[in-house]
């Protein structure tokens, strides 16, 4: 039903206060409004004729996109909100989401909560969150306000203040904060529901048609470059400016025979999957019956494949040459440290950075990790370097697992890491078998890229890793 009531005996609790609330609106209008008068201003000093109706069509396409564009994901976002009101008058928390006007889906009476409480929780997989609820005084009956509070610039003060602001508009109790840390272990327990075969990525027809259009654009600005450039002769520019022309016009020839392939791998990808994925009515219904009630079935996981190697493999996820690219900036902060022979502020400066520099270096050196794959013995074995010399630290064998996933894990540091890990058969552990660790970098890709080549190598599938709905960000 909708809100017809006295706004004066209503107060917004959640997420924000009416004026806050206010103030994000005017904020996303200027940001919608900006571009609209910037893009106006720029068409009313384009020329005419074939070239400015081009360039009109994009500055068009660009402002006026980009400020529909802003407005549409602002409203998506407005609209996926759960809102709580006070309702003073009636003693009763409205709680509902916007629908061209607010409206109401639950009521709950104020005397049903006891007390607004928070959590703020530090997760190794996750990151840094909140969590927001009211107490219900029977203790069964929590509301729910946000499972996913995310930090701003490393803080969640934000947190702080809405719940004080509920306990003081409510009445209710303000309860201490819960601080909750949950460490990444290197072995947990098998669990085959969290595991899934990886599902092919298959471009929507709307995302083929923009490559397309995409690489048409790129290949007529890279003939127009190339011709440019054969006029080098002409001499009316320096040359070594025709020379980049025609260097930037191969390569945007390879950025549109990129966007080409991705369509084409989509659409073959996509028939390929339409075939696997048939399946006859007849078996589909022999298999439900043959189900027995009540009984949850294990996820369907591939099987091993057939081994593609022999002998020894290694396998890594670290970059040399990223740790190696560290060493021209110390020699460069060793010289400056060398020229300021006077004792000063400064040259205290650089030692720091030096000796920080040189301490991170050494870290990133002592915790590389390698995996060699011995396939007359079917095991795995990582091993450390200690030193300048690698030694064996862990040893697996590969037939108590059933697959091979990566998952992502946030460091101190606020990056992201990739991690390889086996996957158990069940009643055994998954263990964590390779970390990625790139200076700071995200480097999913190089994970991805690593725990395929072990999975090529070793037969093991290669799983996708469903987080639990908790876990979400």
């Amino acid at each position: 039903m909708m809100m017809n009531q006295d706004k004066r005996k209503i107060e917004m609790l959640y997420p924000a206060t009416s004026k806050d609330l206010a103030l994000e609106i005017c904020v996303v209008c200027t940001g919608v409004l900006l571009p609209l008068i910037i893009g106006l201003d720029v068409l009313s000093d384009i020329s005419g004729g074939w070239v400015g109706a081009v360039f009109r069509v994009a500055v068009a396409l660009l402002f006026f996109g980009g400020a529909a564009l802003v407005g549409f994901l602002y409203w998506r976002m407005f609209t996926a909100r759960d809102f709580l009101w006070l309702n003073k008058e009636r003693g009763v928390l409205l709680h509902g989401r916007w629908r061209w006007g607010w409206q109401a889906q639950r009521e709950y009476p104020l005397s049903m909560f006891a007390a607004v409480a928070a959590e703020k929780v530090r997760d190794d997989y996750r990151g840094y969150y909140g969590r927001l609820w009211l107490e219900s005084a029977d203790g069964q009956n929590d509301l729910m306000l946000e499972e996913n509070f995310l930090a701003y610039k490393g803080s969640l003060q934000g947190l702080d203040d809405i719940q004080s602001h509920i306990a003081r508009t409510t009445g209710l109790a303000n309860r201490p904060v819960i601080n909750t840390e949950i460490r990444a272990q290197e072995e947990t327990t098998a669990d085959l529901s969290k595991l899934r075969a990886p599902k092919p990525e298959i471009l929507p027809a709307w995302r083929q048609a923009v490559n397309l259009a995409a690489a048409g654009l790129w290949t007529w600005l890279a003939v127009w470059l190339l011709r440019w450039a054969a006029d080098w002769h002409s001499g009316s520019l320096p040359k070594p400016l025709y020379f980049g022309a025609g260097l930037l016009a191969l390569g945007l020839l390879a950025v549109a025979v990129s966007e080409v392939r991705s369509v084409f791998r989509a659409r073959r990808g996509g028939k390929t999957r339409q075939t696997v994925g048939r399946q006859p009515s007849e078996i589909k219904a022999a298999l439900e019956e043959a189900r027995p009630e009540g009984h949850e079935t294990q996820p369907h996981l591939p099987e091993r494949s057939a081994l593609r190697s022999e002998g020894e493999t290694e396998f890594a996820v670290y970059s040399f040459a990223a740790l190696l690219s560290r060493i021209p900036f110390l020699l460069l902060v060793l010289l400056i440290l060398l020229g300021e022979f006077e004792f000063s502020q400064k040259w205290l400066f650089w030692l720091a950075v030096l000796l920080f520099a040189g301490w991170r270096l050494a870290y990133h050196w002592h915790t590389l990790h390698k995996a060699r794959y011995n396939a007359q013995e079917d095991t795995l074995t990582v091993y450390r370097l200690r030193g300048f010399k690698w030694l064996p630290e862990k040893h697996y064998a590969l037939s108590g697992f059933c697959g091979i996933y990566c998952r992502e894990k946030y460091s101190s540091m606020g990056a992201r890491e990739g991690e390889i890990w086996l996957a158990g058969k069940e009643g055994g552990n998954d263990v964590r078998l390779l970390k990625a660790d790139f200076l700071l970098r995200d480097n999913r890709q190089a994970v991805v890229a690593t725990a395929k080549k072990i999975a090529r190598t070793t037969g093991l599938p290669l799983l996708e890793y469903i987080e639990p709905a908790e876990r979400i960000a």
